[in-house]
């Protein structure tokens, strides 16, 4: 379990960084942080407790982690490198 967290930590770490330009780097970072936060383990319980509910199976809850596991995973694959998007852009702007 430990090697899965940190094959996803390092990355997660870097590409935040990337995402957001630095004058606003902390500002976004802690804005997105908190939705996250309150969307993904805010509504955890209740999902936990309805799937358990709907399914009769207490293993039920790892659906609730596979989606939102597909999501990041989806999220990520489809980003791109965030460092060539920004280099592209800062050449675009020095050459107007």
């Amino acid at each position: 379990m430990n090697i899965l967290l940190a094959t996803i930590s390092g990355p997660a770490a870097t590409t935040l960084v990337e995402i957001f330009p630095p004058k606003n780097r902390t500002t976004w970072l802690s804005a997105s942080y908190c939705v996250a936060v309150t969307v993904g383990g805010g509504f955890a319980p209740f999902a936990a407790t309805w799937l358990i509910a709907q399914t009769v199976s207490s293993t039920a809850p790892v659906l609730y982690v596979t989606a939102a596991a597909a999501i990041g995973f989806l999220t990520i694959a489809t980003y791109g490198d965030a460092r060539a998007k920004t280099q592209k852009q800062s050449v675009l702007k020095a050459a107007e």
